[in-house]
Order: C-alpha cells, then structure tokens, then sequence
C-alpha cells in the first residue's frame, strides 16, 4: 500500500518503479487527493486506487479476493 504523496519520491514514482519489477505483485494506491485522472494514472501503473479516507469493507473485500 502507498500513498501517492510522500516526502521524498510520490506514490508514483514508486507505482513506476514497482512496474519495472518482473516479480508479481498486487499494489494498493491511496491519495486524499485526485480524481479520475489520478484512478486512471494509478491503474496504469498497476494499482488500485482507494481515496482516502477509504472505506476498510472495500479494501478488505479486494485483499479477499486478491489472495483466496
């Protein structure tokens, strides 16, 4: 899980670096800032977007379905 705002490297500069990896891996996005364009930006990259403050059934909900 990463926040698209950090002090020293954006959320999407790690989303961009995480890509480059060939290992699998599921990657959550999160921002109290952003719209569609940011949703669209961070799918790109191969995450999913929750916008803070996320509600925790959701994420939960996708964590299930991700690993079982």
């Amino acid at each position: 899980m990463v926040d698209l705002r950090m002090p020293k490297m954006s959320g999407f500069e790690v989303l961009s670096q995480m890509s480059l990896c060939s290992t699998k891996h599921v990657t959550l996005a999160m921002s109290a800032i952003g719209g569609a364009d940011t949703r669209r930006r961070v799918s790109r990259l191969g995450a999913k977007f929750f916008p803070k403050p996320f509600d925790e059934a959701e994420v939960l909900e996708f964590l299930d379905m991700v690993f079982n």
